[in-house]
């Protein structure tokens, strides 16, 4: 709300998220970046696994359901308001 992030553009603050230049905010978002679905862990160690996976599908071109998307989403929040997610 406060337009802090770009939805259209890669994920900021994440030095360890490297699926590439082509993931978007909106694509984490609407389940389209085409990582996938691991076991769910804390926002921080999930990006940090990310940073070897290849991706299943090219970014944006086919919705899949994965936690990585919302480790990533949350991983984010946490970067931009500068602290944890559950708080």
């Amino acid at each position: 709300d406060e337009g802090r992030v770009e939805l259209d553009a890669p994920p900021p603050l994440l030095p360890d998220f490297r699926p590439g230049d082509a993931v978007t905010v909106r694509q984490l978002l609407s389940h389209t970046p085409g990582l996938p679905d691991p076991v769910i862990v804390a926002p921080a160690e999930g990006v940090q696994r990310v940073a070897d996976w290849r991706l299943s599908a090219p970014p944006g071109t086919s919705p899949a359901y994965s936690n990585a998307n919302h480790w990533t989403a949350a991983r984010i929040m946490e970067r931009v308001a500068g602290r944890p997610f559950d708080e």
